[in-house]
């Protein structure tokens, strides 16, 4: 018998912990409780015959009362906006720049063909010519076939970007609206959670530059507890915004289409073959679903198109 070779007391352990998986998440949904990470479970009665007793501790999800964010974003949304406007000047700017990035390649070619025909001599470094203007220039540059159609491209995209701007601008707007009229306290568990975020995607970003974490905390003179000390601030902000996001989400049930879900995880994992599926699923369902909730608000202006 099973309860001979390991005791009875860890077979009632063991029932219990099935039965409580079973349990815990009912409670939750009985009391529409939001809890935060796992319980801290405690058994307050455990004998055979009688009913399992136990005590849960849990971090809950603030309760958050929403101010009318439709009226919030209309008002934002339906504000008149700066006229985009792309001068001369700023697409000659960057057809230039396009034409010294270009010269310094060609430039950088030649060089080492030189090098390599004439090893140990030395060379000076010249200034380096501007390609000529020509329709087989932009050629080169992306398939154009003319100057004035590489010139149009330009105007185009700089339009865009003025556009992504102003549309950016405005969502900062609405943000900040929402964060002024929703005060609620930040969890303590969720506010360190995303300072690891932080740090992650931080030491992340200094490793791809070629430089170890550790020696660049040691010439900033900082350690990491400090750095996320000073992200405190930070740090609940950006969790504020997110249950904010997810209140009104839940409230517009805007729910991103598992398809499209499933096509850009996969895209990820194409991308990075090591990453975790599910946590790549899990961002892609917080990037879309945080997308969805802006495009809701933003339609609240009427529909605007940016």
């Amino acid at each position: 018998m099973l309860v001979g070779k390991v005791g009875e007391s860890v077979v009632l352990h063991e029932m219990a912990e099935a039965a409580l998986s079973d349990v815990y998440p009912e409670i939750l949904r009985e009391k529409a409780l939001k809890a935060i990470g796992a319980p801290k479970i405690t058994l307050t009665k455990l004998a055979h015959g009688n009913p399992l007793g136990f005590k849960a501790e849990v971090t809950l999800l603030p309760e958050v009362v929403l101010p009318n964010y439709k009226e919030i974003a209309k008002k934002i949304v339906a504000a008149p906006d700066e006229p985009i406007l792309v001068t001369g000047e700023e697409t000659e700017n960057v057809l230039t720049d396009l034409r010294k990035n270009w010269g310094k390649t060609e430039a950088k070619d030649t060089r080492q063909e030189t090098r390599d025909k004439r090893q140990g001599d030395e060379e000076k470094e010249t200034e380096t010519p501007l390609p000529e203007l020509t329709d087989a220039f932009a050629g080169k540059i992306g398939g154009f076939k003319t100057v004035a159609e590489l010139r149009a491209k330009i105007a185009e995209n700089l339009k865009e970007e003025k556009i992504a701007r102003q549309k950016e601008k405005k969502r900062v707007t609405l943000i900040d609206e929402l964060l002024a009229k929703t005060p609620f306290p930040v969890p303590e568990m969720l506010e360190e959670a995303e300072k690891e975020r932080m740090m992650a995607e931080f030491k992340g970003n200094i490793t791809r530059m070629g430089v170890a974490p550790d020696e660049y905390f040691l010439k900033l003179k900082k350690t990491e507890a400090e750095m996320k000390k000073e992200w405190t601030e930070t740090a609940q902000k950006k969790v504020r915004i997110q249950i904010i996001l997810d209140e009104i989400g839940g409230k517009e049930n805007l729910v991103p289409e598992e398809k499209e879900v499933q096509a850009e995880a996969e895209r990820i994992m194409k991308a990075f073959p090591g990453a975790d599926l599910a946590r790549a699923r899990a961002y892609v369902e917080g990037i879309l679903s945080n997308e969805k909730v802006f495009a809701f608000l933003e339609g609240q202006g009427g529909n605007k198109t940016y």
